[in-house]
């Protein structure tokens, strides 16, 4: 009889415009370039890709989420599970550098999460991983050591045949670690046969470091593939990182988070039926690239508020990726449980349910001084006119991790029925006229070259860009020496 294991996973991302700590928290504060890292590696955007392309309607996951189970199951893996693990993920082999990296990031995420939240509890960023094993099973007194020093994470004992208390405690967890946004996570369903639960939680609430405010949302169309819809969109105009790519075709705008640590990057195709091409055509060196290229310009954003929750099965997509012993019978992850049951673990399911709502609530101050406008006489605005689908990810730019990423093709009814605001004058705007002034008209219909750009005077700016650009090339380099090396002994 098999042993199951279930991995699930709990996440939610709230960006308002909330009250500023910048004042509470300076001397947390670096200058950032905001293009740091290396965005997508291979594992994150072949997993949005697959789930993307699997599903038609608005999609959420968190990649980092997914990796940081997985990364405990390679802890207690070995043979060719560990081998194909490590291979997928994109491990070192050695098993202690692994699990420093995976620490690296984690802390990074925890220890910023507890200095902003001491400052301004309207900005949090929470990570909760805790395993649930049945109360006939032991874990190996090592891996909870290992768990423990490295993951922050936590062993609990439950009744798994008491559906009732073992459920309700699963999900009581996740709604903590949520703020009650992600509730009945698990069902008694998911406890027939199982031996382990897995849990990771991410809650993150971002206040934008340069506000929408409420008086400038309106009511408009947001063009799908099914019509048009009623939506409620944010706008302002700022100074933020843009650029317009005639190859990918498509814009790409930074809207960076309070904290200078997380910023959201939206990728909106030139073409209002074109997302999926993106996605199907674009892969993570073009990503990467043009962000590199992003020039700080006088850009007007319109862009809904959206609120969506999303919840699948990573199980065919993983298998589909290459992962597939540790959902079958090899008896390789007998590094878990001090019973000779371990010999049969088998991974059942792996369940993310994910939440995101982008608006422009929070208690509103004024931070117009927070971002320099660089307009000049002569020059227009940039528009980023979001009213048909885009991708977006969310990322901690001081160690490239990727927390979130989706696509957003259409509002939910929760969003419809929302909507009470209109436009100004207080008319509705439909879709492509949200902003009919000729001048952001033609701006929107300029086919700038990526190199055409404004460029900032910062010296500062520009040698901090050629570190960032000096340390990648060194960093592939290196990788590039190592993969050479290791083919070499092989031969």
């Amino acid at each position: 009889m098999k042993c199951l294991i279930i991995l699930i996973f709990a996440t939610l991302v709230v960006a308002s415009s909330a009250q500023t700590a910048e004042e509470k928290v300076e001397e947390y504060e670096e200058y950032t370039v905001p293009f740091n890292g290396q965005k997508f590696d291979a594992f994150d955007w072949q997993l949005c890709t697959e789930v993307a392309n699997a599903d038609p309607g608005n999609v959420l996951i968190s990649p980092i989420s997914i990796k940081i189970l997985l990364n405990m199951l390679y802890e207690g893996s070995s043979g060719e599970t560990a081998k194909e693990l490590e291979k997928k993920l994109q491990l070192p082999s050695d098993k202690n550098l692994a699990r420093m990296k995976a620490s690296a990031v984690l802390r990074s995420l925890q220890a910023f999460s507890m200095h902003l939240k001491a400052a301004d509890p309207n900005y949090v960023m929470e990570i909760g991983t805790k395993i649930f094993v049945d109360h006939s099973m032991t874990p190996k007194n090592w891996f909870q050591r290992i768990l423990f020093l490295y993951y922050n994470a936590y062993i609990e004992k439950l009744n798994f045949t008491d559906y009732k208390t073992a459920v309700d405690r699963v999900n009581y967890w996740v709604e903590s670690v949520t703020h009650g946004h992600i509730r009945d996570l698990i069902s008694q369903g998911n406890l027939n046969h199982a031996t382990m639960l897995l849990i990771n939680a991410v809650y993150f609430k971002g206040s934008w470091k340069s506000q929408f405010q409420p008086e400038e949302t309106f009511l408009g169309d947001f063009e799908t593939a099914q019509g048009n819809k009623k939506i409620s969109y944010m706008k302002q105009t700022n100074s933020f990182y843009y650029s317009r790519s005639p190859e990918i075709n498509a814009q790409i705008l930074r809207l960076p988070y309070e904290g200078q640590k997380f910023a959201m990057y939206i990728i909106l195709p030139e073409e209002k039926n074109g997302l999926q091409r993106l996605i199907r055509n674009v892969d993570p060196l073009m990503i990467r690239k043009y962000i590199w290229q992003m020039e700080e310009v006088s850009t007007e954003v319109i862009l809904p508020k959206f609120k969506f929750l999303y919840k699948t099965d990573f199980k065919p997509i993983l298998r589909k990726l290459g992962l597939h012993r540790i959902f079958d019978s090899f008896g390789e992850m007998k590094g878990l449980l001090q019973s000779n049951k371990s010999t049969n673990l088998v991974v059942s399911s792996v369940i993310q349910k994910a939440g995101i709502e982008v608006g422009e609530e929070g208690s509103v101050a004024a931070a117009a001084s927070e971002m320099q406008l660089i307009n000049k006489i002569g020059i227009q605005d940039e528009l980023f006119n979001a009213t048909h689908p885009f991708m977006f990810f969310i990322e901690d730019e001081t160690t490239g991790t990727i927390v979130f990423v989706g696509k957003y093709i259409g509002p939910e009814t929760s969003d419809v029925k929302n909507s009470n605001s209109k436009a100004p004058g207080g008319h509705v705007v439909p879709a492509g006229d949200v902003t009919p002034s000729a001048k952001r008209q033609d701006a929107s219909k300029r086919t700038n070259s990526t190199f055409n750009y404004r460029h900032s005077n910062s010296p500062k700016l520009i040698e901090l860009k050629q570190k960032k650009i000096k340390a990648e090339l060194q960093h592939s380099a290196s990788l590039m020496s190592t993969l050479s090396n290791r083919n070499e002994s092989k031969h």
